[in-house]
């Protein structure tokens, strides 16, 4: 009786056992997905590793998840854009550059192309005033950056040439009689002059002069205005200075 009870068990516990390998076969089977490209076609792309190999990969990398406060270090230069950077500085420097087309500078709201852009500035002096008036800068050259006053005898272009009188510097230059004829400022006026800094509808700034008597001895305005041009781009307008 043992016998046969021992022999159903054992029969019983085969078919189970081959019951689920066939099971596990089948399911596998249908897992497997035939390869679409012949070998080596479609292999899965080797790691990025520490060999001395040139390694290329498609997808897009992001590196410094955490924000560690360095986030690459590159031993070398760089090139952005360009699979051979220039690595020669004007320095002559080759390692530690950088190749690449432009840079945007979030701290200034200026790509690096925008700020090699040179400022150019030119030199006016007014006419002969003798009351509240304004001297507004060239369309050229819009932004005002100094404006002061000088006295009717200055020249009419700026600045004065001194170099036959107070060549360098010195404690003293006197603008008074004792003077050479074209450098004598006489007839000055007691009113000290307000300057203040305005702008018209066609956006030039210009310097304001006043007082509180609203008539002075007369007098040029003389002030300093300037642009920024691109040298790539922009032709420089005639009779600049800097």
């Amino acid at each position: 009786m043992k016998s046969q009870i021992a022999k159903q068990i054992t029969h019983w516990l085969g078919v189970i056992i081959i019951g689920l390998a066939v099971g596990l076969a089948v399911q596998f089977v249908r897992a497997w997905t035939e390869p679409t490209k012949a070998p080596p076609g479609g292999n899965v792309g080797a790691p990025i590793n520490t060999s001395g190999i040139q390694q290329g990969k498609a997808g897009s990398l992001v590196l410094n998840t955490n924000q560690n406060a360095v986030g690459l270090t590159v031993q070398g230069s760089v090139g952005i854009g360009t699979i051979t950077p220039n690595t020669a500085a004007p320095n002559a420097v080759t390692t530690g550059n950088v190749d690449t087309n432009d840079v945007y500078l979030r701290s200034i709201g200026l790509w690096a192309s925008d700020v090699q852009k040179k400022l150019r500035c030119t030199r006016k002096r007014s006419g002969i005033l003798h009351k509240d008036a304004v001297t507004y800068c060239p369309a050229a050259y819009p932004k005002l950056f100094s404006c002061s006053t000088v006295d009717d005898a200055a020249p009419s272009t700026s600045p004065t040439d001194l170099s036959s009188y107070c060549n360098s510097d010195s404690p003293t230059c006197l603008a008074n009689n004792s003077a050479p004829l074209n450098f004598q400022r006489t007839g000055l006026g007691g009113d000290h002059i307000y300057l203040e800094t305005v702008i018209n509808s066609a956006k030039q700034e210009g310097c304001w002069g006043y007082d509180s008597g609203h008539s002075h001895a007369d007098y040029r305005m003389d002030i300093m205005c300037c642009n920024v041009f691109d040298p790539k781009v922009d032709a420089p307008p005639p009779g600049i200075g800097w």
